[in-house]
């Protein structure tokens, strides 16, 4: 008797635990990066730091900074006390019903506040800080989501409870895509620097991804061991921040050089007087024409599937290995979808919008997200699209080779989204295929991708 009583708390304890450990996961992401809010303004009250924005675009100046400070320490500590009691299984379904209340008002003001800052529809100084909007959004998520997960015993069959998770799949990729690119467009207006304003909108929208995709999960299955988490974040640092770091500094600086020796000038090609919408749309559209050859020719060409196939290891799909790339098969695709724009002089901000587009896509792209696009399947290549493409079945792979854009597909005939059927399983032939960085560099010159079925 005493040993069925300890399987049935073993039991109960490991479906707790599947349970809290993505809202745990959620509420440390938000709590994070409002923690980098608070640095971020503290550092610049001793340090004049030029990659961060001013002191004061930190705050609209209606409290003193020195209460500001104080209310920021009070609120970090609630929130980690709060994922504490989460993560040991305690709460209040009253309590969470009530934090959902406050959290949606709360974060009703602040879209509010963001809409009549963006549009200008007010001097009023509190509703013209972007950076203030985006991190009070910020809680309003983290009170949100805490009160949520509290008040599912209570609230799990009121429609108010239910209709959210309907509604999400349908409306979460257009609000998270417009609200970063806004932002971001926002926040370069009001004087805040297009590197900053940029990361600082894909952080967010990336965080919202993940909020997403843990809680509203398409498999729940799909959830990445640590070991897996831990290497994604290294090639995202190394293969997709540090090394196009060095390309532009090394490539673009080289051919900018020799083209000017020659007295050729490929500035004039560009459209630089369109607005900036149209030149991003421009690029998106020429970027993901010569990346869909490159991508099809990857499938095709065996040296390049050599490379490619390390971004098609994966056995599951979440946000994060959006970054899993070879770095040869990366550098080759910086020479299509930057080099280019980069020596013909594309201003900055469309470069920056272009990439807050480009990398929240990817992250919705490969996230394990629920989410139903509908007509935007036609534009856009998402999730839905993107799964079959990772699939282990070579005939369904061998499509949707799409971006950012799935047009190019739908155009030349590659396009696959068979209705009412879900993807199976992911990865490539090669089950011994290394997982690490390392492994993976070297893998395309030591070992085959393909065991049994080679492409």
């Amino acid at each position: 008797m005493p040993i069925h009583a300890d399987a049935n708390r073993d039991k109960a304890e490991s479906g707790r635990h599947r349970q809290t450990m993505p809202t745990v996961i959620v509420l440390s992401v938000l709590a994070f990066l409002f923690c980098i809010r608070i640095l971020s303004q503290f550092v610049q009250t001793m340090f004049d730091v030029s990659g961060l924005p001013a002191f004061e675009r930190w705050q609209s100046g209606t409290v003193s900074y020195a209460i500001l400070l104080s209310s920021q320490v009070v609120l970090i500590v609630l929130m980690i006390a709060a994922i504490a009691a989460v993560a040991k299984g305690r709460g209040a379904a009253r309590l969470g019903v009530a934090l959902c209340a406050v959290g949606s008002v709360y974060l009703a003001v602040m879209a509010g506040r963001a809409i009549a800052g963006y549009f200008e529809l007010s001097n009023l100084a509190w509703l013209n800080h972007p950076l203030p909007t985006a991190f009070h959004i910020v809680i309003a998520s983290f009170i949100l989501v805490l009160g949520w997960h509290w008040a599912a015993p209570l609230a799990s069959g009121q429609p108010w409870h239910r209709i959210p998770r309907k509604v999400a799949p349908v409306l979460d990729y257009p609000l998270i895509m417009l609200c970063a690119m806004g932002l971001f467009v926002w926040a370069v207006r009001e004087g805040i620097g297009q590197g900053f304003a940029a990361y600082l909108a894909v952080a967010l929208g990336a965080s919202f991804v993940l909020a997403h995709e843990l809680l509203l999960p398409y498999r729940r299955q799909w959830l990445p061991a640590s070991e897996t988490v831990a290497w994604d974040a290294v090639y995202l640092v190394v293969v997709q921040v540090l090394l196009p770091a060095v390309l532009s500094f090394v490539v673009v600086g080289g051919l900018v050089w020799g083209l000017a020796a020659i007295r050729i000038d490929p500035v004039g090609f560009w459209p630089h007087h369109w607005p900036l919408l149209a030149q991003v749309v421009a690029m998106m559209l020429m970027a993901d024409l010569l990346r869909y050859w490159l991508h099809r020719m990857a499938h095709k060409v065996r040296w390049l599937w050599a490379l490619h196939a390390v971004h098609h290891s994966p056995k599951v799909l979440y946000s994060l290995n959006v970054g899993r790339f070879h770095p040869g098969d990366k550098a080759l695709q910086f020479l299509l979808d930057a080099l280019p724009f980069a020596l013909m002089g594309v201003s900055g901000n469309v470069l920056a919008a272009y990439f807050v587009f480009y990398a929240i896509n990817g992250f919705f792209q490969h996230s394990n997200a629920n989410v139903k696009l509908g007509p935007l399947n036609w534009i856009i290549a998402g999730p839905e699209l993107h799964r079959w493409h990772h699939a282990k079945a070579y005939e369904h792979a061998n499509c949707n080779f799409g971006n950012n854009l799935i047009i190019w597909d739908a155009l030349f005939g590659t396009r696959f989204l068979p209705p009412r059927e879900q993807v199976g399983e992911l990865g490539i032939g090669n089950s011994n295929y290394p997982e690490d960085l390392v492994g993976q560099t070297l893998a395309p010159f030591v070992s085959s991708p393909d065991v049994d079925a080679p492409r």
